[in-house]
């Protein structure tokens, strides 16, 4: 999770990410994954394209910076 974490922060450095806390984002991140991987009924209702495709919608939204 530390390469996450310094993607974020470099994000957030560049301009290219907005003000959130880089913590509590890597681990809501790795929790969707995790969860995705552990519960077999998601990945009976959502394929892995779609969920993924939703995640980095989700992701994105959230760290966009303001212009």
């Amino acid at each position: 999770m530390h390469e996450l974490r310094q993607i974020l922060r470099d994000g957030q450095e560049k301009g290219e990410f907005g003000t959130f806390n880089v913590e509590a984002m890597a681990t809501m991140i790795q929790g969707a994954i995790g969860e995705y991987m552990a519960n077999a009924a998601i990945r009976k209702k959502v394929d892995l394209e779609t969920y993924s495709n939703e995640l980095v919608n989700i992701i994105g939204k959230a760290t966009k910076a303001t212009l």
